[in-house]
């Protein structure tokens, strides 16, 4: 299978390997097509040069999928060979999971994953520069929350001082939690502890968390509480950690006065002045089935546009606007 960028918009579906960016709009530039391979959950990150940093899995036998990368250069010639590079063989779960690729202000990739060299789903993070050197040893760092019995989808934030944010889904049971840990810019794991965002009680369960840099080494967290059985819509929250990962803030943020579906992940994106915008999917309090798209902008200090956010779409008939 193919794993192809049309016009620098990397797209889910077939991919394959050309040396540079094709020169006819009806062709794909072609970045991994491993025969009798089907490459999977494809991500990109740019660098300010045009280069693009791509990340996918790759079936093999007995470990269920490997992790592989590859960096074009800005005309589209890849950098580390026609096969790309082997980030990870370390066995994987049987199924695929959310994961994260971002560059840190050096241009280095970061990229976050999931895998089983625990015996059960934890969290491990790689940095790669551009020359495809490990800069945090040949196994990344692991990650893990003890009171877990599984991490999935991670997410990176990139702090001011070039350190390392690590937020993550962390469970036991029913119980549903959001993990935090601090990664040094040289790869050294920075509080003693993974911090937590968890409701003892099992009233409120947390998730979905993204994050923003907030001055020289703090952060601001965007997240989401569910509250009933099942599936159900959730709350976006957000709240300022300082530098040790402690809340600022007396209380989190209500982003949003609507609530977001169970299958949405909203996403963070920083305003450069220690805010962020989120866009989201929320459906008409008066007719659930009616689904709209809002943006929201929270600054510095928590404060927000409104209660609500700006709708940014028509009503349409359905809940799975995208």
């Amino acid at each position: 299978m193919k794993i192809i960028l049309i016009s620098a918009v990397f797209t889910i579906m077939s991919f394959s390997c050309f040396s540079q960016w094709t020169n006819n709009v009806m062709q794909n530039t072609v970045v991994s097509d491993s025969s009798g391979v089907s490459e999977a959950t494809p991500m990109m990150a740019t660098l300010n040069d045009g280069s693009t940093y791509i990340s996918w899995f790759e079936p093999v036998p007995n470990t269920n999928f490997e992790f592989r990368m590859q960096l074009l250069d800005k005309f589209g010639i890849k950098q580390w060979g026609n096969n790309g590079l082997l980030i990870s063989n370390f066995p994987q779960n049987s199924a695929l999971f959310r994961y994260d690729l971002k560059t840190d202000l050096d241009g280095n990739a970061i990229v976050a994953f999931q895998d089983v060299r625990s015996g059960h789903l934890d969290i491990v993070v790689y940095k790669i520069n551009v020359s495809g050197s490990f800069v945090w040893s040949n196994n990344g760092v692991a990650l893990t929350d003890p009171s877990s019995t599984q991490g999935l989808a991670p997410t990176i934030g990139i702090t001011g001082s070039n350190n390392v944010i690590i937020t993550w889904n962390a469970n036991s049971g029913s119980s549903k939690w959001i993990a935090m840990q601090k990664i040094s810019s040289s790869g050294n794991i920075m509080w003693a502890s993974v911090k937590q965002i968890i409701d003892i009680t099992n009233v409120n369960r947390y998730s979905r968390p993204t994050s923003v840099p907030f001055g020289n080494d703090d952060f601001t967290l965007l997240y989401v509480k569910e509250t009933g059985s099942g599936l159900p819509p959730g709350t976006m929250l957000a709240q300022h950690y300082d530098t040790a990962g402690t809340g600022v803030w007396s209380n989190p943020t209500i982003v949003s006065s609507y609530t977001i579906p169970f299958f949405f992940f909203p996403v963070a994106v920083s305003d450069h002045q220690d805010g962020f915008y989120v866009a989201f999917n929320t459906s008409l309090p008066s007719n659930p089935s009616i689904g709209l798209v809002y943006l929201q902008h929270v600054n510095a200090s928590g404060a927000l546009w409104n209660s609500f956010g700006i709708s940014i779409s028509l009503p349409r008939s359905s809940g799975f606007l995208l």
